[in-house]
């Protein structure tokens, strides 16, 4: 089962979705203009878009008569760092659906955590998490005067994404065309007066392109490793054990001088893992070459051994970046 999909079953095993409630359905539908400033460091990412929300008139008249039209009020996010863009508002009649259009066009700074573990090989859900102030649910004796609203997925229009065309980040993250919706309710237990709040969130998938640190940083870590193993072949001790030395430190100066390209985290990534592990073959040659006098066929053996040591991983990352991408 993929990272997708695990998060959301796991998403909607914690909150409820929306159904069988009388408050009436606010559509919802997303145009996504721009995804730009995605930086995994600060734990932020800018989107630029226009929300459309379509209103019926009995509750547009309502919400109006109650001043509840203004945009802190119809609608928040939850996630939001910086309101860097507007927000423009304005109103078109829908005379088809009996309704009204409030359109809001905006470019909004968010924040979420982005768990780079898998790292150059992670992916991640950029989401936006809007709620709305006004309650979906209010038990209370006079429930019948105070305005009500649910969003729900809108069936007028498809929410679609266009930021893959002036997409600033696309030579290191791939940005899928595909946009997912979900609506679900509060706990009401978490609100003091008893009220239930619509939510409704939207996620961006977006993969990162490894390449750069395929044959930047695993590449090279490879050879250096490599060639360790030609220390096999050598006949004087004393020279076995000077080449694995000098391998060694090479590959503690190599691993110096790419750091600065590597995120700064608590926690260890595959590509930490790998490099790792090459510096742990390679000292465990040099301790061979100190204490044994090994032969020939022991190097082609441990050098098979190495070679598929590093199909296994090559795999494992494989599956593993897509099958979380379905």
């Amino acid at each position: 089962m993929g990272h997708t999909q695990q998060w959301r079953e796991l998403h909607q095993a914690v909150v409820p979705v929306i159904e069988n409630l009388q408050a009436p359905s606010v559509g919802v539908r997303w145009n996504i203009m721009g995804l730009s400033d995605v930086n995994l460091i600060s734990q932020q990412f800018a989107l630029k878009f226009q929300v459309e929300f379509y209103i019926p008139n009995s509750l547009f008249d309502q919400l109006k008569a109650n001043d509840d039209l203004r945009h802190e009020r119809l609608f928040s996010f939850m996630n939001a760092v910086e309101i860097m863009e507007g927000p423009t508002v304005s109103v078109l009649a829908n005379p088809k659906e009996n309704g009204q259009i409030v359109k809001v066009l905006t470019k909004v700074k968010f924040e979420q955590h982005f768990d780079q573990s898998h790292f150059p090989w992670d992916m991640h859900d950029f989401t936006v998490q809007m709620t709305s102030n006004i309650p979906a649910t209010i038990p209370s004796a006079d429930a019948s005067t105070a305005p009500t609203l649910q969003f729900v997925k809108s069936t007028s229009k498809r929410t679609v994404m266009q930021a893959q065309k002036y997409f600033m980040a696309k030579d290191t993250w791939l940005l899928d065309s595909r946009i997912r919706e979900h609506a679900y309710l509060s706990d009401a237990q978490n609100s003091g007066s008893g009220k239930q709040y619509s939510h409704f969130w939207l996620y961006m998938h977006v993969r990162r392109k490894p390449s750069f640190y395929m044959w930047n940083v695993t590449v090279p870590i490879f050879v250096l490793t490599s060639l360790a193993f030609a220390v096999f072949a050598m006949d004087e001790p004393g020279d076995r054990i000077s080449t694995t030395l000098t391998l060694i430190l090479t590959q503690v100066a190599y691993k110096l001088a790419i750091a600065t390209s590597l995120p700064t985290l608590s926690y260890q990534t595959y590509l930490d893992a790998y490099t790792m592990l090459s510096a742990a073959v390679t000292c465990a040659i040099y301790l061979v070459m100190a204490l044994y006098e090994p032969t020939f066929l022991t190097g082609a053996v441990c050098g098979a051994v190495w070679v598929l040591i590093n199909v296994y991983y090559l795999m494992r990352w494989y599956m593993s970046f897509h099958s979380a991408s379905k």
